[in-house]
């Protein structure tokens, strides 16, 4: 993170690493991720323990929580009320501490004729509450170790086998436990985020993504996806007039927009089965053939929904992936994703649905203020982009 928007939850953060014992040094914000009323902030500090060593720590912050005993209660400089956690001790992923410590992992492998003796392990994506995906390799194989709420488990792993049997190339689910921990196999291939330069034109991929997209729909499910985020506009107004409350009046209006837009748009003919948040980092491809979708990852949010939060969400994480692009490949790369997102944009209007582009718009918009709330886009240039996106 560039910029602490908390600073004073820094103080909160030393205040718990003296009263574990610790000389805390140095404090600076690592994440941010909107919840609930407020912001999950997680905080590496450097400290010297009790007998003199050096060491760092993950600390995490959050509203204050029912249970005492799921972490410490602290106050940030600004009285604000939280409770603080260590990673691994996510109290949310009870799973997690085993998934991330070598010894307990190894445990894991071992069963499935991997060797543990070899372990080496990485810590791919994190969210503090939600999920975790750590990558297991051995000599003789890897896996992929899925943490996530233990009432979510048996759902996560009766979808990937329906995806499966209906020929979507999801993980497949190698075992599970009831602590929230599943053991995928790898996907076929590299993120077709990452091949954009190895793409002969923009139209393939556009086809090949929308075909997709039809093929989803046509695996049975029962469960409604996630809710759109677009139906949750109030809260992003909220969160994001909180963290940048500069420009608390450019917020209202983009949100009253997107509200507004929704309103007066023609629903969905009917709901079917979509992802939940499709984006090009989220298919695998061949790198000699990145027109040919080899993998689907994380339908944790799939079921019963409207294609319009799929086309929304891909085009809005194209958008945030450009200006990532910018600031660390250059200017050619992201002119690429842009140009491969208005690309994606003009398909919408070659939609049966003749609604959907509208939607479609609306829910891009919203999903871009969600980059602004993760950190991955400044709050200035979130708002820049849904105004682009509903400009039309």
């Amino acid at each position: 993170m560039t910029t602490d928007p908390f600073p004073d939850r820094a103080d909160a953060v030393r205040s718990l690493a003296a009263e574990l014992g610790w000389t805390a040094i140095a404090v600076r914000l690592a994440s941010l991720d909107a919840r609930g009323d407020s912001f999950v902030t997680g905080h590496v500090v450097d400290v010297v323990d009790g007998d003199g060593s050096p060491r760092q720590h993950t600390v995490y912050l959050e509203g204050e929580l029912d249970s005492p005993e799921s972490g410490y209660p602290v106050e940030s400089a600004a009285g604000e009320r939280l409770t603080a956690w260590l990673y691994p001790a996510d109290p949310a992923l009870p799973a997690l501490a085993t998934a991330v410590t070598p010894e307990t992992a190894a445990a894991l492998v071992s069963p499935l004729g991997l060797e543990p003796e070899q372990l080496e392990m990485d810590v791919l994506s994190y969210r503090a509450g939600r999920r975790a995906v750590i990558r297991a390799t051995t000599p003789s194989g890897t896996v992929f170790l899925k943490v996530v709420g233990p009432h979510r488990v048996e759902a996560i792993r009766e979808r990937h086998a329906m995806w499966r049997e209906h020929g979507i190339p999801v993980p497949a689910v190698r075992s599970w436990d009831s602590d929230g921990m599943l053991v995928l196999d790898p996907l076929v291939g590299s993120e077709i985020i990452g091949m954009l330069d190895r793409l002969p034109g923009d139209d393939g991929l556009v086809s090949a993504v929308c075909e997709l997209s039809r093929r989803i729909a046509g695996v049975p499910s029962t469960e409604p996806a996630r809710p759109s985020l677009a139906h949750r506009i109030d809260w992003y107004r909220g969160r994001l007039a909180q963290l940048a409350p500069e420009h608390e009046s450019r917020t209202h209006s983009v949100c009253d927009i997107v509200a507004l837009t929704l309103a007066a748009a023609p629903a969905a003919p009917a709901p079917v089965t979509i992802h939940g948040d499709l984006h090009l980092a989220q298919l695998f491809a061949l790198r000699d053939d990145p027109l040919t979708v080899t993998g689907v990852l994380d339908i944790d949010t799939a079921g019963l929904g409207d294609p319009a939060d799929d086309a929304g969400a891909l085009v809005a994480h194209l958008l945030a992936s450009a200006d990532l692009t910018e600031r660390t490949v250059g200017a050619p790369a992201a002119r690429r994703a842009r140009g491969l997102a208005l690309s994606f944009v003009e398909a919408w209007d070659d939609n049966p649905d003749a609604a959907l582009a509208i939607r479609a718009r609306a829910i891009a918009a919203t999903h871009l203020l969600g980059h602004g709330l993760s950190g991955s886009l400044e709050a200035h240039r979130c708002l820049e982009l849904a105004e682009s996106m509903l400009r039309d």
